[in-house]
């Protein structure tokens, strides 16, 4: 059985639960080499809950403090360059609530060979390889891509910014990038899962949607049961997600043998992406009608490809400077453009835009 504790939490109040999932599932760390590795998607403040909010980082960091660990605190957010991820760990507050333990993993990576069917390499950051434990802090919220956002999808952070991108340009099949999300996974498991469900996002996330209060910390040493659950809480069965279904496929978790300790109730009327169709059926006609005919079909009636909302742009170059496919360009009134025939649907501009 893999065990899954859902506990009531509020920011404020931290301590207590975070003590508990660590006697629980790590009550021994004492000068083990610990990487803390929370979601730093990009320069949001944490009142838009788009990362993982820092009292979570700081409760986290401080137990582990506590337990005498030698910790870091670090993670690759979605942008290029790896010099900003020290304004993304400053804007989200996560650099201040790791009590100086926070670290630009972005700087040190080695290559990976032979992880995936589909890729011959990789980059990864160094300390993910390196340390002893690994302890994985997604947020509870949905994805425009990849139906949601938590506990497998965050440890596709192990990669530098530009290689995401790349690997998103590389696999743009939707059941591609499943498979690279569960094969990112794969190199180096988190052996402690904190989910930060206390407020969560519903609609389209990972980066836009609406603010969903929770109350709760998801935890368990098996991340892709932690996603098992919150899929649940979403009021969406496991399978029906691509890489869960592979994640279930390969034996990573089997939904009929997790134990939850604590309260699951199925949230009223939450809001999945309108990327997402339920159903597996509809799901793969659609997704292999989009592949063959979406990238000529502007403005396509299900709403599916991204559109420009020019009231509320700023003109920031965020969608253009992250897009795999090249497919948004500045025009001559210096808002951003979209090739329709180029874009691939991978949604990296709205999960970056501000």
């Amino acid at each position: 059985m893999t065990r899954v504790l859902i506990l009531d939490a509020d920011y404020n109040n931290l301590a207590g639960p975070i003590a508990g999932i660590f006697d629980c599932f790590a009550p021994d760390l004492e000068n083990k080499k610990v990487l803390v590795k929370p979601n730093m998607l990009s320069a949001r403040r944490p009142d838009e809950h788009v990362t993982t909010h820092p009292c979570l980082v700081k409760a986290v960091t401080r137990e582990l403090i506590g337990r005498h660990a030698r910790v870091t605190v670090g993670d690759n957010h979605s942008t290029e360059g790896t010099t900003l991820n020290e304004e993304v760990a400053r804007v989200t507050e996560i650099a201040d609530a790791a009590l100086g333990r926070f670290r630009n993993i972005s700087k040190s990576a080695r290559i990976v060979k032979g992880f995936s069917r589909l890729i011959d390499q990789v980059v990864v950051s160094s300390e993910v390889l390196d340390c002893q434990y690994l302890i994985n802090l997604p947020k509870f919220k949905t994805h425009v891509l990849t139906a949601i956002s938590g506990a497998m999808k965050n440890m596709y952070g192990i990669v530098p910014g530009t290689v995401k991108s790349r690997l998103h340009f590389r696999c743009a099949r939707p059941k591609d990038f499943a498979q690279i999300v569960v094969d990112l996974y794969r190199i180096r498991p988190p052996d402690l899962t904190i989910m930060d469900a206390i407020v969560g996002m519903e609609g389209l996330g990972p980066g836009n949607g609406k603010l969903r209060p929770i109350g709760k910390l998801i935890a368990s040493n098996n991340g892709a049961a932690v996603d098992v659950v919150m899929a649940r809480m979403m009021g969406v069965k496991p399978e029906t997600i691509e890489h869960l279904k592979l994640a279930i496929d390969q034996g990573l978790v089997r939904p009929d043998r997790i134990e939850i300790e604590g309260e699951v109730k199925t949230l009223k009327h939450f809001e999945m992406p309108p990327t997402f169709i339920r159903g597996s059926i509809l799901r793969s006609i659609f997704a292999a009608g989009i592949y063959l005919y979406g990238k000529v079909i502007h403005g396509y009636e299900v709403g599916r490809f991204p559109s420009m909302d020019m009231s509320r742009c700023k003109r920031c170059d965020s969608c253009i400077n992250i897009c795999p496919a090249d497919a948004m360009c500045r025009g001559v009134d210096g808002y951003p453009q979209i090739d329709y025939t180029k874009c691939m649907l991978c949604y990296c501009c709205i999960e970056v835009e501000p």
